[in-house]
């Protein structure tokens, strides 16, 4: 594997955290602001933030000192709105673990950092310090990583948040395949049901979707309702979906990719999706998901495709399982509930590869919050 210095790994990741926390207004601060924060400019060093509850946060900034020794700067602070207020201390004398004498550590009051944020993505520093050394000073910050699951601003933006794991087992979760002929259906060879995740990720379990494309179509796809919301009330709906997939990019395949000519959508609808046989022999959805792997639909999405991030196409047999996330994070996407408030949600393939798809949901996130 390639070795990539520091700066490389450091400005990798902004572009994959910015991308994934895009909610560009001012909030207060919330367990979302949590992760490493930088300035592209000043090389490999950043400010950790842990929020540890709607007053405190934990605050450690690693950098050096005038002569370029590593500093290690941690502390405590208040939440004030949109603002982190922390004493910052230094540290010294400490030896590392395996050093039979730990040394003797002495903490010093360094200052006092001011952590404006301005969105999800974007804060300023502000830090005045008496140390020896050092000067009292500004510096503009830049999201670098997030927490999986936390996502910066969720508790302003949506009203209600519903998580499914698949850890323990199916729930409420079925399987649905459609887009099939009656000449086809035999050739399908379906597979459904909760189980273990492939190597390396046997730690793991979700729910398996597995069927042959014998045509140019074939969607599988999970769906489970979603109760107690407002009955004919139009919802705001984000959707995130987590699943194992085994398909390298640039592979070439009958009909299509395996991987990018397999499209991943979700959707949510106040209509249970159903697979009917219609006249011309063929079975459909009863909801709009969209013509083929290449689009969706009015009660679907298309977030992303079949491969996983192994840009060189490799046989089955050297192929990795990876886990991947999508969503219509981004997207204008609303749904209105039923006569009893129950809104179906629902994720999986759509597939224009002639041949064989199978892939593991491991988690689904729904939001929701009512359309102004």
């Amino acid at each position: 594997m390639k070795r990539q210095s520091v700066a490389q790994v450091f400005l990798l990741t902004i572009t994959l955290a910015m991308s994934a926390n895009g909610l560009a207004q001012e909030l207060s601060v919330r367990g979302g602001h949590s992760g490493y924060w930088f300035n592209p400019d000043q090389g490999p060093q950043a400010v950790s933030i842990e929020v540890m509850d709607l007053r405190s946060a934990a605050v450690n900034w690693i950098t050096y000192d005038a002569a370029g020794e590593p500093v290690w700067l941690a502390g405590f602070g208040s939440i004030r709105g949109n603002t982190i207020e922390a004493e910052l201390n230094s540290f010294r004398g400490g030896r590392f673990p395996t050093a039979a004498d730990a040394g003797q550590v002495n903490a010093e009051l360094w200052g006092t950092a001011e952590i404006e944020f301005s969105d999800c993505n974007s804060a300023e520093m502000r830090w005045d310090t008496a140390s020896t050394g050092f000067a009292s000073g500004a510096l503009s910050l830049t999201r670098l990583t997030g927490i999986e699951g936390n996502r910066c601003g969720q508790a302003e933006a949506f009203e209600r948040t519903v998580s499914f794991s698949f850890e323990q087992g199916a729930g409420p979760w079925t399987a649905m395949f459609a887009d099939f002929t009656e000449a086809t259906q035999d050739s399908i060879m379906p597979e459904s049901g909760w189980a273990q995740l492939p190597q390396p990720l046997e730690h793991r379990n979700g729910f398996r979707l597995a069927g042959s494309n014998a045509s140019d179509d074939l969607t599988m796809f999970l769906k489970a309702p979603i109760h107690g919301l407002q009955p004919e009330l139009n919802y705001r709906v984000e959707l995130d979906m987590s699943f194992a997939t085994q398909v390298p990019q640039n592979c070439v395949g009958i009909g299509g990719a395996p991987g990018e000519s397999v499209g991943v959508k979700l959707g949510a609808s106040g209509t249970e999706p159903l697979v009917v046989e219609n006249q011309d022999g063929s079975f459909r959805f009863n909801i709009d998901t969209g013509g083929g792997p290449v689009g969706g639909g009015e009660n679907a999405r298309l977030v992303g495709d079949m491969s996983n991030f192994q840009e060189e196409c490799v046989s089955q047999e050297d192929s990795v399982w990876q886990l991947k996330t999508v969503s219509t994070r981004g997207e204008e996407f609303s749904a209105v509930t039923d006569a009893s408030g129950t809104l179906w949600i629902y994720g999986g393939s759509d597939s224009g590869f002639e041949g064989r798809t199978r892939f593991f949901v491991t988690d689904f996130i729904v939001r929701l919050t009512p359309a102004s």
